[in-house]
């Protein structure tokens, strides 16, 4: 059994995230879009599936299921309107098999929302601006430090995605 640690938080890392959301909101804005729409970019990206053709892909009812607490499901389908209409990501149906292959289904609907290069290169943008942010909240902490907190953030991130992913009926990621 693995061992579950009684440690918490420091209630500073939500001062922190509150001084640096309207940071972050404004990076995001710079580049014309909000924070919502990062975070369907991100999960498409982070969360999707790769194609044969190589694009990435998740599902529309899964991006509903994951989000449904940033927006509504009208909102959602305005938000995606939106950024297909930036060319930051498509729309499109799966190819039959393609389903089973990519999600380990074939039940329900296969329509997916698909990031494009557009929309990859905004988020390594964005991605860029924010090590700029880190850089000038840590300047003085030192490389040492820096890097065994990074090592553990890492870590403690990847296993964070694999406890809190959606999970289908067989226990398969369903994104």
């Amino acid at each position: 059994m693995a061992h579950k640690s009684n440690l918490k938080i420091p209630r500073e890392t939500f001062h922190l995230l509150s001084a640096l959301y309207p940071r972050l909101a404004t990076i995001l804005s710079k580049h014309g879009v909000s924070v919502n729409d990062f975070f369907l970019l991100s999960y498409v990206k982070n969360l999707g599936k790769e194609r044969a053709n190589g694009e990435i892909c998740v599902l529309r009812t899964a991006i509903s299921g994951h989000l449904e607490h940033v927006l509504s499901d009208g909102g959602m389908t305005g938000r995606i309107e939106s950024l297909e209409s930036k060319d930051l990501v498509d729309r499109g149906r799966l190819k039959p098999g393609e389903k089973e292959d990519l999600f380990k289904t074939s039940a329900g609907r296969k329509e997916i929302v698909i990031i494009t290069t557009k929309g990859l290169k905004l988020l390594d943008d964005f991605n860029d601006s924010v090590d700029g942010l880190f850089q000038d909240i840590t300047e003085g902490v030192g490389d040492t430090y820096l890097k065994v907190f990074l090592k553990t953030v890492k870590k403690v991130c990847q296993m964070g995605l694999e406890r809190l992913a959606p999970k289908d009926s067989q226990g398969n990621t369903s994104f």
